[in-house]
């Protein structure tokens, strides 16, 4: 005779009743309460050992029993059933083989994130349509407006001019690309591409350009950024496992509240990576020579960028917009290997 102690649920109500339960030797369950008639363990379910956690066994009609009396449950189970698999259970009590797993399962999530999420972060993006960017373009830009923008200072005239040579560059492009200006001593001289093809530029960076082809230059980088969906593509690697959901169940709604969550902040930073600083600023470079427009232009703006940044009023506290252009070169890496690909280009 085999006895345990458990659970038992009827299956019939949500009550619950503790028992014990007998196994006599002709292998038939009962309980010490009558709460159900005997019937043969053959007709009984039993769940495999893992561990210490609780076992389940299903009786017929739906009731079960819960108990944690493993050692007990696995002696009735070899009495009537013979030795049982229990490769789970003795991989869970090895220790050397759960901190191997442990080990594996930190690396594992640390090259995923790392290095799948952003290697995968082109092909999740392609699935994502193209409205998303749409969709939410207005959005952050009005974020920002409320954030760190400011109405711009520059002439209707002054804009309007440059609104122009932006259209010379984006005409025959795919997607409705427009020029927008703001003032920002926060943001300083600075140019965002926004997920919607709008292009932001700062009145410092105009102000601080010698010529219009040196912002033209800077222009046909943000356009980059665009073509490429950069912005989108960033913060799919930051969401990382939600894009990758979103990608899988098609729920574009949820990723759309994700990215107008992250996109701000992004924007904010212009976190983009190495790989994507060099795509964009190969198309640009590939657009200026094409356009015959001399490469030069986009090395002098970028040295007088970092000039400012690295000399701020000859020796004087930085400003805001100082402090944001050092902040610039923090995070668009590599900037004289930029600049030098671009002289190389002009020669």
């Amino acid at each position: 005779m085999f006895s345990f102690k458990g659970l038992y649920y009827s299956g019939s109500s949500s009550s619950v009743v503790e028992s014990e339960f007998l196994v006599d030797a002709a292998g038939v369950l009962s309980s010490s309460e009558n709460l159900f008639e005997p019937l043969p363990l053959i007709a009984v379910a039993i769940s495999s050992r893992i561990g210490s956690s609780v076992r389940y066994l299903s009786l017929p009609g739906g009731g079960k029993i819960e108990s944690n009396d493993n050692d007990r449950i696995d002696e009735i189970d070899r009495q009537f059933f013979g030795p049982r698999n229990d490769f789970a259970h003795r991989l869970e009590s090895n220790g050397k083989f759960v901190v191997l797993s442990v080990v594996v399962l930190l690396v594992g999530l640390y090259g995923f994130f790392n290095y799948g999420i952003p290697a995968a972060s082109g092909y999740i993006t392609e699935a994502l349509p193209v409205s998303l960017d749409d969709r939410l373009g207005g959005e952050i830009l009005q974020q920002l407006d409320e954030l760190v923008f400011e109405p711009s200072g520059l002439s209707d005239q002054r804009q309007q001019e440059l609104a122009a040579l932006f259209n010379t560059l984006v005409a025959g492009l795919d997607r409705n690309f427009t020029l927008q200006f703001r003032s920002s001593e926060l943001i300083g001289a600075n140019a965002f591409a926004l997920p919607d093809a709008q292009i932001v530029f700062t009145d410092q960076l105009v102000d601080l350009a010698d010529n219009d082809e040196m912002l033209q230059s800077i222009m046909l980088h943000e356009v980059g950024h665009v073509v490429h969906r950069h912005s989108m593509q960033a913060v799919v690697r930051q969401a990382g496992v939600s894009a990758a959901l979103v990608v899988l169940t098609g729920d574009v709604n949820s990723i759309a509240t994700t990215l107008l969550v992250l996109l701000p902040a992004f924007m904010i930073q212009s976190q983009y990576s190495r790989e994507f600083e060099w795509q964009a600023d190969g198309y640009a470079l590939e657009q200026m020579l094409a356009r015959g427009i001399n490469t030069d232009n986009f090395a002098d703006i970028m040295e007088k960028m970092r000039a400012a940044a690295e000399d701020p009023a000859a020796g004087k506290a930085e400003t805001a917009s100082e402090e944001s252009l050092s902040e610039y070169f923090s995070t668009h890496p590599a900037t004289q290997q930029r600049i030098d690909r671009f002289r190389q280009a002009a020669k």
